[in-house]
């Protein structure tokens, strides 16, 4: 997988664009590309001075275990992706392989 394409792809400016025409059907994927974007922008932490040039606070660096980027992504990010998981094991009338298919691989996360 090409991960700068996956970046590009969710990335605030797309997310900015789904908001932006507001259509009810988007809202989901408006939500789901905003927190990949701050997933990413938590992980990619690698300059000090990156979060000034690009105006991302995610992409400051971290200096304290209290930092509450870490909290976010304990409760609010792990936990879109648990609601997500539960979500699609109630969905009725679909197989297992089907159900496997809704959800990131582990391999992705």
């Amino acid at each position: 997988m090409r991960v700068n394409l996956a970046a590009q792809v969710l990335s605030n400016s797309v997310s900015n664009a789904f908001r932006y025409y507001n259509v009810d059907e988007t809202t989901e994927t408006e939500k789901f590309v905003a927190m990949f974007d701050k997933f990413f922008d938590c992980l990619n932490v690698c300059s000090i001075t990156e979060h000034l040039a690009k105006r991302k606070p995610d992409l400051q660096p971290y200096h304290s275990i209290s930092d509450a980027r870490l909290k976010w992504l304990k409760e609010e990010f792990l936990g879109y992706l648990s609601t997500w998981e539960k979500e699609v094991e109630q969905r009725a009338g679909f197989t297992r392989s089907m159900k496997q298919s809704m959800l990131l691989s582990l391999e992705i996360l």
